[in-house]
């Protein structure tokens, strides 16, 4: 399995040369030698270099971008999704390949800290490195049951595991919420049945009586309804002059009759 497979036009062998050194001393390995070895055809030989390597590394310039050999090497790098263009000279894609970024290293001068060579190699490590990592994926403890594991926990200092805590949290609030709803309605119920009572009790109160019209003790019967004896005289009440008419000190007072005779 080779890293990347670079495709360019034999006319810029010598301007691809520094670029494969800076790619191997990173360590990828690269095909990019054209000679075929004895007993292979170059169909079969290319078309098994593409298939091995985990990019493609397409190089446009003026003189690749009219090579039908180097269009068809990076429509198998298009078509798998591992094409990675770059260009040597300013000049734009064949037709198919214009929407893929291809950073200008026409001013590279190889220089690695070139802002555009540095984008290239961050390109062709998006799609080297996911191939080369190995995932180990292991099995799932087995669960243990709930006596064991408390058990466990109560001899040997360990702390539960994460999703046993997690389902008591979620049963204490679930019996929580059981025990809020039960007060609110049994609230509910005894506010109802209150006011059911007070509504009866509005309802069927008894009615304040009428009490009988109180007789006034010591009342004064009027004059004309007292019964006179014979022998007496009925002086009505008001007032009256007594003693004498002259004008002297003590000798003039007002009386007051009550009506008696």
């Amino acid at each position: 399995m080779t890293d990347i497979f670079i495709s360019y036009a034999h006319d810029d062998e010598e301007r691809v040369r520094p670029l494969v050194q800076e790619l191997e001393q990173r360590g990828w390995s690269v095909f990019w030698d054209m000679h075929i070895p004895a007993g292979r055809t170059w169909h079969d030989y290319i078309a098994k270099a593409l298939d091995d390597s985990r990019c493609v590394l397409v190089v446009w310039s003026r003189h690749s971008i009219g090579s039908d050999s180097v269009i068809e090497e990076a429509l198998v790098g298009k078509k798998r999704g591992i094409l990675v263009p770059l260009r040597l000279d300013a000049i734009d894609p064949p037709l198919g390949f214009g929407l893929f970024q291809a950073p200008n290293l026409s001013d590279w001068r190889n220089n690695s800290a070139y802002q555009p060579f540095q984008q290239l190699l961050g390109e062709i490590e998006s799609r080297v490195s996911p191939s080369t990592l190995t995932v180990t994926v292991s099995p799932p403890p087995p669960k243990a049951k709930p006596d064991s594991v408390q058990g466990t926990a109560q001899t040997s200092g360990d702390i539960p595991p994460s999703s046993n805590t997690e389902q008591q949290s979620v049963k204490k609030r679930n019996d929580i919420r059981v025990a809020i709803t039960g007060k609110q309605q049994m609230a509910i119920a005894f506010t109802f049945v209150m006011l059911f009572m007070i509504g009866v009790w509005m309802i069927f109160k008894p009615k304040p009586t009428q009490s009988p019209p109180v007789a006034v003790v010591g009342a004064v019967a009027p004059v004309a309804a007292v019964s006179v004896p014979p022998n007496f005289v009925l002086i009505s009440g008001g007032e009256f002059i007594m003693g004498s008419r002259v004008k002297r000190l003590g000798r003039m007072m007002k009386g007051h009759s009550t009506g008696c005779g």
